[in-house]
Order: structure tokens, then sequence, then C-alpha cells
């Protein structure tokens, strides 16, 4: 499929947090799957990038409850959606291709934002940069 995508959107289309949610349980496991296979123990900054409505963002605060949890999406109205709902997290609407944090992260989490970024030859050293060591 060959499309153009701004601001981290394929072009034409907005984020529907309703119809989002109808499908979360199709994207919850994955998403769980791939945190149960993040190896550190105790971080103190993490960022979700792509967060969505914040289900898997919220699930990270609990796992990780003395972390400073960031959520982190292009979209107001999923952040709307996802400031709804009770949990340890800081929401911040920024776009993953010029986001910069304020301060280093220890884990930086996607569970399925990234495919929709182009660049990634640019995008994941970029990333990357923004960890601590070893994280």
């Amino acid at each position: 499929m060959s499309s153009q995508i701004h601001q981290g959107q394929i072009a034409g289309t907005r984020w529907d947090p309703n119809q989002y949610l109808k499908f979360s349980d199709h994207r919850l496991r994955p998403a769980l799957e791939l945190l149960d296979r993040v190896p550190i123990q105790s971080p103190h900054i993490i960022y979700d990038l792509g967060c969505g409505a914040g289900q898997v963002t919220r699930i990270i605060a609990e796992r990780w409850p003395s972390a400073t949890v960031y959520g982190l999406d292009n979209s107001k109205e999923m952040l709307a959606q996802a400031a709804t709902q009770p949990g340890n997290v800081q929401w911040i609407e920024a776009d993953i291709r010029t986001w910069s944090p304020n301060e280093p992260a220890d884990l930086l989490y996607s569970n399925a934002t990234l495919q929709w970024v182009e660049a990634h030859q640019d995008l994941f050293p970029r990333l990357v940069s923004f960890l601590h060591p070893g994280g």
C-alpha cells in the first residue's frame, strides 16, 4: 500500500478513538508479548511512542510504578481519550519524526507506530540516541 504520511497519519485519515478501541483486544496481545520481552528491571524514564488511547501506556506505568512514564502521540483525539482514564502517565502531543525528550530515556517502547513513519534509516539512530547507556 502506497500512501503519503503527514504528521504520522495516512493522508486524509483521522484517528477515531472510539473506532480504535473497538479493536483494542487485537492490538493488546502482541503489545503485551512485546512488553514481556523488555529486560530492563528498574527504568526511571519511559516513553511509549505512538501510545494511542493509552491502554498499554497505563500497563507500562503499572509494571514500573516508580518510573516516570510518558505517552506520546500526534493525535489530539487519542490523547484526549487516553487522559480520561486513570493512571500515572504524562501525555505528550508530538510527532515522532521531530520529537526529542527533555531528558534521556531508559526505555523507548513502541508497539504499532514505527511502521507508519518513513525514513527508518534516520529515525531509528535518532531515537536510540535518546536512550541512557544500557537503555
